[in-house]
């Protein structure tokens, strides 16, 4: 019943279900543009690409004007930058983030196909992964992270099954690009998973594919790599490692002020969505141990323990957790244990999976109509999101000066009145802004 006997028909349906699920994130990313970081980000690509204007020094702010700003997302930047030169801003937006899901879907395509998944797996579950990744779809640097999630779950794959230099090559390329575009801890999670995994396979199973030298040298290798960051500073590529500069960042107390470092559990809590994504995580990871993927035991629990406490990481584990069910789901299929259910079990299976998947749907039906309905109405939108009429009043009746503002309006405020104006404040608290004036301007609001 769930298998499809001609493999080329059901390349064929699972083709369809892709495209009726890109279609769909095509239409919900009309929305307008949510996110305070966008716009000076956008500004930092221009001024660069324009200006010749250093990344890496600040030319925005009233207090810490040209002091270093680090790490700073270059390519991210200058990616955003040349997309609203070539279509304008609207519409730039929307385009970027087409070319996001246009490579998200193209890299469940290759997950999907690497897994043996068939139609079955791609109807039920791809929608529950578009789900996830519709949460969070924001023009920020973490956009295209999504996918740098999914590549590494692919090259996992491929080093779980064979631990040599081209797999832990391939793995090395990919932390070392993840790691000068945008912070790669996850990443670093994830591989982290698949040493565990190797180690305690080498120590029970006397796996001997390998040697200790090899798991030393290329673990040695992949953790230095963190240090590596091409976007640290104009004067060197080395930096903080990574993983000390996150664990800095959350102990120096940053994430008391920023939303999405909130508690998940405190703000999420009556969440349907959210509690469905713990429970999934707890299933993931039993169902882990059950198969002896202590990788994926130790990647899924720690993770979801994250997410536990922090908001931002909630979409990323439940993409994750779902590519994962994915993969137990697509073995299941084609084992004994799935031939061997009676007829009543595997119909109640059917039905069960049909009843999510056709709930899934629906969710994203409703996101796609309110994307709708916000575009139809971007102007107000817009202008109750953004100070838009500040803004334009400053540009026809001011000439320059210092505006000052809540930290929420700064990016924007950065984009459309520099290089004139200068703001007291902006999303950059960790990459400029000391905790001290962060404290004490939350403190004050």
């Amino acid at each position: 019943m769930f298998r499809v006997v001609n493999k080329n028909r059901d390349i064929v349906y699972s083709s369809l279900v892709f495209l009726a699920v890109y279609i769909i994130l095509a239409v919900i990313i009309m929305r307008p543009v949510f996110a305070f970081d966008t716009f000076w980000h956008l500004q930092m690509g221009k001024d660069l690409m324009e200006q010749g204007f250093s990344p890496w020094i600040d030319h925005y702010s009233v207090r810490y004007l040209g002091k270093e700003i680090y790490p700073v997302p270059v390519m991210f930047q200058v990616l955003l930058y040349q997309f609203v030169s070539l279509f304008g801003e609207q519409e730039g937006f929307y385009y970027i983030r087409l070319f996001y899901i246009t490579l998200m879907m193209l890299a469940l395509w290759a997950y999907f196909r690497k897994i043996k998944a068939n139609t079955y797996v791609v109807i039920v579950l791809l929608p529950l992964i578009v789900s996830a990744i519709s949460l969070r779809i924001i023009l920020r640097p973490e956009l295209f992270s999504f996918v740098l999630v999914v590549i590494c779950l692919l090259l996992y794959l491929n080093a779980q099954k064979r631990f040599a230099t081209k797999e832990m090559l391939a793995i090395s390329l990919l932390l070392l690009f993840w790691t000068s575009y945008h912070s790669p801890i996850i990443g670093f999670v994830i591989i982290s998973g698949l040493f565990l995994e190797k180690s305690i396979n080498k120590i029970i199973n006397k796996d001997e594919s390998f040697s200790w030298s090899q798991w030393v040298l290329w673990g040695v290798l992949i953790f230095s790599i963190g240090f590596i960051n091409l976007n640290f500073n104009e004067r060197s590529i080395f930096g903080p490692h990574i993983i000390i500069g996150i664990i800095s960042t959350m102990s120096d107390g940053f994430g008391q002020y920023i939303q999405e470092y909130n508690n998940t559990y405190l703000s999420h809590s009556t969440n349907v969505l959210t509690n469905v994504s713990w429970v999934l995580s707890i299933y993931v990871a039993v169902w882990s141990l059950i198969k002896k993927q202590y990788g994926f035991v130790f990647i899924v629990t720690l993770l979801t323990l994250l997410s536990w406490s922090i908001e931002r990481l909630l979409a990323v584990v439940l993409l994750i957790n779902m590519c994962v069910f994915a993969l137990y789901w697509a073995q299941f299929l084609r084992s004994s244990h799935y031939l061997n259910l009676r007829a009543p079990v595997k119909n109640m299976l059917l039905i069960v999976s049909l009843c999510i998947s056709l709930m899934t749907f629906y969710f994203l039906a409703v996101k796609s109509s309110d994307a709708i309905e916000l575009n139809d109405y971007r102007s107000s939108v817009m202008e109750r999101r953004y100070p838009v009429q500040v803004a334009d009043y400053l540009n026809n009746y001011q000439v320059c000066g210092n505006v000052l503002n809540v930290m929420r309006y700064g990016g924007y405020l950065i984009y459309k009145l520099s290089p004139d104006y200068k703001v007291y404040y902006d999303g950059r608290t960790n990459i400029l802004y000391p905790i001290e004036f962060v404290r004490h301007n939350a403190e004050l609001w």
